[in-house]
């Protein structure tokens, strides 16, 4: 180790943390020299909970721009009572926005999960590539604020009528090429209306149209209704047949489309699948 260079040991760090954080921890705590050159990668990786919000953005306004370069950031309340402070998750959003490539948030909490997500849609996120969002989630509004974003996860709208109506998804992720929905139910209407967005009908008087970019959507419908009345089960039956019926080919009209057994969602999946894609972006074997 002592015949390397500070360049080369900082190459080897970056690629040995390739999780959440306890790595690159882990090796600031062996020396003086270790921790100098782990210190650009204390920060690159975050996965929080409720409860570590506060601590953690005071920590990151007392410390340099140039060390606190977040990466890639998992957020979810659904490990503790404690709900998400507006406030604070928005403050450090703030913060780490200019240089997340991962972002994951999981919000149980619709009272929080709205206006969280509502603003998160407002702000700019020049470099972001993948994006997971988990609660229940207001549609984009602003245009070009993801102008990076290529994988799209949205989990917890039963019913997202009108996301690919508005056109805002395709003037806020200009480059999206990957769309997941997940957590569906009863959603007839958004079923019907994906249906014409892969059909290119344009003869409604609200169109519905997907990114332009795009090469996959996958849909998800959440856990079979056991219980409610007749029409909220024949309304989620009917919403089965229409996405079966429009899946049956692997590719319509260019979009490779699939559609996944019936689950409800958790945080461990979120947090699994933005484990994997960090992965592949700390090591630059990339994702199609």
């Amino acid at each position: 180790m002592n015949t390397l260079p500070p360049e080369l040991h900082s190459v080897i760090f970056s690629l040995s943390c390739t999780d959440a954080g306890y790595t690159s921890r882990s090796l600031s705590q062996v020396s003086t020299y270790f921790r100098e050159i782990a210190a650009p990668l204390l920060y690159r990786t975050l996965s929080l909970s409720a409860r570590q919000l506060h601590a953690l953005v005071e920590k990151l306004e007392k410390t340099s721009p140039r060390l606190r370069h977040v990466h890639h950031l998992f957020l979810t309340d659904a490990e503790s009572k404690v709900p998400f402070d507006t406030k604070t998750v928005l403050r450090l959003i703030s913060l780490t926005s200019p240089t997340l490539t991962t972002l994951a948030l999981v919000s149980t909490n619709p009272q929080t999960s709205v206006p969280i997500l509502g603003r998160i849609f407002r702000m700019s996120f020049p470099l972001l590539k993948e994006l997971w969002i988990s609660g229940y989630y207001p549609f984009p509004t602003s245009s070009s604020n993801f102008p990076s974003l290529k994988r799209l996860h949205l989990n917890g709208n039963r019913n997202p009528h009108g996301l690919l109506q508005t056109g805002t998804l395709d003037e806020s992720c200009p480059s999206l090429s990957h769309l997941y929905i997940s957590g569906l139910s009863m959603a007839v209407t958004f079923a019907l209306e994906l249906e014409s967005a892969l059909n290119t009908d344009v003869s409604s008087l609200f169109p519905s149209t997907l990114p332009s970019g795009l090469k996959s959507v996958v849909v998800q419908a959440g856990l079979t209704l056991d219980q409610g009345g007749k029409t909220a089960k024949l309304k989620d039956e009917l919403m089965e047949l229409h996405l079966v019926r429009m899946m049956s080919a692997p590719v319509v009209n260019g979009v490779a489309v699939s559609l996944l057994p019936r689950k409800a969602v958790g945080v461990e999946d979120v947090r699994g699948e933005w484990s994997d894609a960090l992965y592949h972006d700390i090591v630059g074997d990339g994702r199609r």
